[in-house]
């Protein structure tokens, strides 16, 4: 029986409609029943979670790990041919027909081969309860260097060196804020730093942290009075409010930001690129909460604004919105509304040179995935999720959907072209 099986019986039991449940978790009824029936695989962690508590569903039946489990490695069920797959230097032992006993359903180590270790994202997390002691004072374009370093980790996907780093950024920007208090280049620095880590957080399925950091982000933004920072700030929370689920709020939020910034009357290179930004996210938002036409609307929206962005951006926007990278956010959009064959239209011409970091050649990759599983054509899944390890492994082995997907995808075609290779991949090996 698979996770969707389990939530559709747990609903029916609570005598729960899919519109009543989708208000709980903020998806539409449409998508539920997808997920429900097995049309789109269910891999998204942070709902399979927010289907334990409402739902009252045991963690353990959804392929989680329970509280009292610890941070103990996962295991998630694999089909593979009879024999043992190495796993971070150990061997697990696997059936052919890949129906292992329902209590030990799992057999691929999601907590092996991740790119970022659960320790170094621990002492993230004490950091943001508790922020370490500057090493020397900086100055404002230290930090400035300090946050071009951080970007470029981000861009390149090494995330594990870009978190290495993060304390010491934000203890260094705190820091100079602390010894000019109010100075609003450097709270929008500040709130530029806090801004960059909610993104980083959220891929590494760091939902807490991510949303602190996003918070902390729009209230210096706000203190700056920088129209950019705040709009980049107000993003950066309504992507993770999409992630808790509430998707509504999170698009008012995303619509507020836009019309403030565009009301501003601030014409900068910068600003244009965020307002096409904004809309690009607010479209995926809509998308995910099932309204198309708003979507469409707002998809057309961005490529219209984005015909405005100059190819030459000031360093702290974190990528220019090309026609190339709209065209891939209406991929998204077409995706997340349950359209795949939409989704391959949009995306034909898409190809990776189009897209200036392997950030983003990866993210290209990695949504053509989705779509490609989402058409059931697993094999083609599995390559573009393979292409994408190649730009950034993290954008595969550390986002928590994408993981989950290519986990699904390992567990559920077992034969197809590349299975084994991704396997070895989600190992770390």
């Amino acid at each position: 029986m698979d996770a969707g099986q389990i939530v559709r019986i747990a609903r029916q039991a609570r005598k729960m409609t899919l519109a009543e449940l989708g208000q709980c978790c903020g998806y539409s009824p449409a998508q539920l029943s997808r997920y429900e029936r097995g049309k789109t695989p269910l891999t998204d962690i942070t709902l399979l979670r927010t289907f334990v508590d409402v739902l009252g569903i045991s963690p353990e039946a959804l392929g989680l790990a329970s509280p009292c489990e610890g941070s103990g490695p996962i295991r998630l069920p694999i089909s593979v041919e009879p024999g043992f797959l190495p796993l971070d230097g150990h061997s697990v032992a696997a059936s052919a027909g890949g129906e292992d006993d329902p209590v030990r359903r799992r057999s691929l180590l999601i907590g092996a081969g991740l790119a970022v270790p659960a320790a170094l994202l621990a002492k993230v997390e004490e950091a943001l309860a508790v922020l370490p002691a500057p090493k020397a004072a900086a100055s404002a374009s230290e930090v400035a260097s300090l946050l071009g370093q951080a970007r470029l980790r981000f861009d390149t996907g090494d995330l594990a060196a870009f978190l290495r780093g993060l304390p010491g950024l934000l203890s260094a920007g705190h820091d100079v804020l602390d010894r000019a208090l109010g100075d609003e280049r450097h709270l929008a620095l500040l709130a530029g730093c806090y801004d960059l880590a909610s993104g980083a957080l959220l891929k590494v399925g760091r939902l807490q942290a991510s949303r602190i950091t996003a918070d902390r982000a729009a209230t210096y933004a706000t203190l700056s009075g920088d129209p950019v920072a705040q709009a980049m700030a107000a993003r950066s929370c309504g992507i993770v409010l999409r992630h808790q689920g509430h998707r509504e709020l999170a698009e008012q939020v995303m619509y507020a930001a836009a019309t403030r910034l565009d009301n501003s009357g601030l014409r900068t290179a910068a600003a244009a690129n965020t307002l096409a930004q904004i809309l690009c996210t607010s479209a995926y938002n809509a998308a995910q909460a099932g309204d198309r036409d708003r979507a469409i609307e707002l998809i057309a929206e961005a490529a219209r604004a984005a015909r405005t962005v100059p190819h030459e951006l000031p360093a702290a926007n974190r990528f220019a919105v090309t026609p190339a990278q709209v065209a891939l956010y209406r991929v998204g959009v077409h995706w997340a509304l349950g359209e795949p064959g939409a989704a391959m239209r949009a995306g034909q011409g898409l190809h990776p040179a189009q897209f200036p970091t392997p950030e983003r050649r990866a993210r290209l990759l990695t949504d053509l995935a989705r779509v490609w599983a989402q058409a059931d054509n697993p094999s083609r899944a599995i390559g573009a999720l393979l292409a994408a390890h190649g730009h950034a492994r993290a954008e595969v082995r550390d986002r928590a959907g994408i993981r989950g997907l290519a986990i699904e995808l390992v567990r559920r075609h077992p034969t197809s072209t590349g299975a084994d290779r991704l396997a070895l991949v989600l190992a770390g090996t």
